[in-house]
């Protein structure tokens, strides 16, 4: 049975997150729910967890909002292995005066990760919402490395083959399991 993963920064700490600059929705939209282009290049700033120093210490970033921002070390090690289910777009990462590459990498894939029927909801102002954790399906299928949940597209995981590419490459970041 194949294991399932949410990822995180190898950067431990609370601060060590990044805001998108850039206030309008379309990055986010064509990112995360496949609406639009990718016309303007995401800008990240670093809120102070991470330092010019630090960032060096992890390959992947937590951002607000949630997307997936992986390093320039990364995708030169991964993204040709990863291409049928990740793309990727440029960005960048401000800390300060400093300004780091990075890639937000786009889930091509979905799958029935979530039991809608076994898991719990909460409502805001009539839209229902998948309450954490989600309970997911024992059989799991349709992607090697990563996908997104065919109901929730906020909802990914990521493979242990993904967490084995990972650590085969001493890239750096975090792996809780999903459950």
């Amino acid at each position: 049975m194949m294991t399932l993963y949410q990822i995180y920064s190898a950067v431990d700490n609370e601060e060590a997150y990044v805001d998108l600059k850039q206030d309008d929705r379309k990055i986010v939209e064509f990112i995360n729910y496949n609406k639009g282009n990718y016309t303007d290049e995401a800008v990240f700033i670093a809120q102070s967890g991470y330092t010019s120093k630090n960032i060096s210490n992890t390959d992947f970033i937590q951002t607000i909002p949630k997307m997936l921002l992986f390093s320039e070390t990364f995708i030169n090690k991964l993204a040709d292995k990863l291409k049928d289910e990740l793309d990727f777009f440029p960005a960048k990462l401000r800390i300060k005066n400093d300004e780091f590459k990075f890639f937000l990498g786009k889930i091509k894939l979905t799958a029935e990760l979530v039991n809608m029927e076994k898991s719990n909801f909460y409502e805001i102002d009539g839209e229902k919402f998948i309450d954490y954790p989600p309970v997911l399906f024992e059989k799991i299928s349709g992607f090697e490395f990563c996908a997104k949940d065919i109901n929730d597209d906020l909802i990914w995981a990521f493979s242990d083959k993904f967490k084995e590419l990972v650590v085969s490459n001493n890239l750096k970041m975090e792996f809780l399991p999903l459950a």
